[in-house]
């Protein structure tokens, strides 16, 4: 009969001598019988067999170590995935975004329709409040209620917009000036509206004599009419401006031609 008994590598001798002694007293309980050949019992750190062949002794480091049942693999967490996105309808952030944005929206719309409407009315009131100097200074200079009289029904000369006359003289360029008197300048202008050639005489706004020259002029040529008389064909003042538009002579004043010496005018033109 063979034997053999053997221990773990780390473990110390005190404890595999103990091991050892516990698994002969089991060994000796457990292999009775004359029938049984090769008998063993081992624990996780001594073993002991016995056989009727020789035992092949196995060396510490090849010895068996005692199977211990890996633990299974952790399940990894479950992560909970957003709910699916619902038409019509929107996560919270994105919903809280899109009412920020339209608060400012309305907010930017409200003060840029505030500042149009602003900006509307002033220029009614200043458009008002123009009109209203326009017509307070017609009056004070024309102070004769028969002349208002006659312009309300039409039947003096017609006033005339700023703007058009401006156009009708290019903006009164010197090109278009006919001549220069002491109260003012004349330049000579189209009214395309009436397809009229005419010379408007723009007052001097320095003259002190200016603006009642300019009354007098109204009051006096505009009640005259005669075929060798110059005709008032209307008056406009605004922008500071005094302006009166006379019918345009193309041969030039008569006294150029009574006092020139150089051209002398023949029997049948005198």
């Amino acid at each position: 009969m063979y034997g053999a008994m053997q221990c773990s590598r780390d473990l110390p001798p005190n404890d595999c001598a103990d091991c050892l002694l516990s698994q002969l007293t089991n060994f000796t309980i457990e292999v009775r019988g004359d029938t049984m050949t090769t008998a063993y019992i081992k624990s996780y750190t001594c073993y002991v067999t016995y056989s009727m062949e020789p035992i092949e002794i196995r060396s510490p480091s090849t010895a068996e170590p005692p199977e211990i049942p890996s633990p299974l693999p952790a399940e990894p967490p479950e992560i909970s995935s957003p709910p699916p996105a619902v038409a019509g309808f929107v996560s919270a952030p994105s919903s809280k975004h899109s009412k920020m944005n339209l608060i400012i929206a309305v907010s930017i719309s409200m003060v840029v329709g505030s500042i149009f409407c602003l900006a509307i009315l002033a220029w009614c009131y200043w458009r008002w409040q123009k009109e209203r100097t326009d017509e307070m200074e017609q009056e004070d200079i024309f102070g004769d209620e028969e002349m208002k009289e006659e312009f309300r029904k039409g039947a003096g000369p017609r006033r005339f917009g700023y703007h058009e006359l401006a156009v009708a003289t290019g903006r009164f360029a010197d090109s278009e000036k006919l001549g220069e008197g002491g109260f003012g300048s004349v330049y000579r202008g189209h009214i395309k509206d009436l397809n009229l050639d005419v010379a408007i005489k723009r007052v001097s706004k320095s003259s002190k004599q200016g603006r009642k020259e300019y009354v007098s002029e109204v009051r006096t040529i505009s009640r005259l009419r005669h075929r060798n008389l110059v005709q008032l064909n209307g008056w406009c003042h605004g922008r500071g401006e005094l302006l009166l538009v006379y019918e345009l002579m193309p041969n030039g004043s008569l006294d150029t031609h009574l006092y020139n010496t150089d051209k002398k005018l023949s029997w049948t033109t005198r």
